[in-house]
């Protein structure tokens, strides 16, 4: 997923335990090329990603993470679904209110990825489903849980943008070795990872609800360091992109020329 090293191993030293700790995620190179999608990162403390479109290349992106354009970019709808195509010449920029680190994620052809839901900027060269529920949430407020994103590259392979909240760190997993992540730091994972609620965590004792998201090997999994100080509990809210009128109501609302 967001990088390629080989099986990992146990070792019997308690300090050497600390090389099986999660690898962060170093930043990005301020242009990239993947997919062939020309994009540059802008900024520092709250960077953005700009796009130069070449005549009728297309991207898909959440209206919600829209930030600028140039009037020459067209945009559209994608019927039955509330993503809107972005179509070349020209540039447009792209953010979401999360003051985190922005990465790609290559994917060679019919290569599949699940990130959760309100973190991508973009995709070029990728399907998008929304696959299901984690199923954990607050039982008192009756929140069903959060929605992870399935992409899935074409045939000629393709890119998806994405956002954290905060620094991004991966752990690579063996064939069947487990790993927890509290729910709302969760980011992505290649497909072969199978991941099952835990809920309440075991041991979390009376009184104290505790959950986590189990991933099992083998792939890698990757998680950020700043969930949104309104998650708790397992409960993740709603992104502004699930709601409706606004900058996504004007925006669906235009037709591509």
């Amino acid at each position: 997923m967001l990088y390629h090293r080989g099986p990992t191993t146990r070792n019997q030293s308690p300090m050497a335990e600390f090389a099986r700790l999660p690898h962060r995620m170093p930043p990005q190179p301020a242009d990239s090329g993947f997919g062939g999608l020309a994009c540059r990162i802008e900024g520092e403390a709250a960077p953005y990603l700009a796009v130069a479109l070449e005549p009728g290349q297309e991207i898909a992106f959440d209206p919600q993470a829209l930030l600028w354009r140039e009037p020459s970019v067209m945009l559209g709808r994608t019927p039955g679904s509330h993503v809107v195509m972005a179509r070349g010449p020209g540039s447009i920029g792209f953010a979401r209110a999360l003051g985190g680190m922005m990465f790609p994620i290559p994917l060679p052809p019919a290569a599949v990825v699940q990130i959760a839901q309100g973190q991508v900027l973009l995709t070029h060269g990728v399907a998008q489903a929304q696959e299901r529920s984690t199923g954990l949430g607050d039982r008192l407020s009756g929140n069903a849980g959060f929605a992870i994103d399935r992409f899935t590259a074409a045939d000629t392979g393709g890119v998806v943008w994405v956002q954290a909240r905060g620094d991004v760190f991966e752990r690579g997993l063996i064939e069947g070795e487990m790993f927890d992540i509290r729910p709302e730091a969760f980011l992505c994972k290649d497909s072969a990872v199978v991941m099952e609620s835990l809920y309440p965590l075991q041991g979390s004792g009376s009184g104290f609800e505790l959950s986590c998201l189990r991933f099992t090997g083998p792939g890698r999994v990757a998680f950020q360091t700043m969930p949104r100080a309104e998650e708790s509990g397992g409960t993740v809210q709603a992104e502004p992109s699930q709601r409706t009128g606004g900058l996504r109501a004007a925006l669906l609302g235009r037709k591509a020329g």
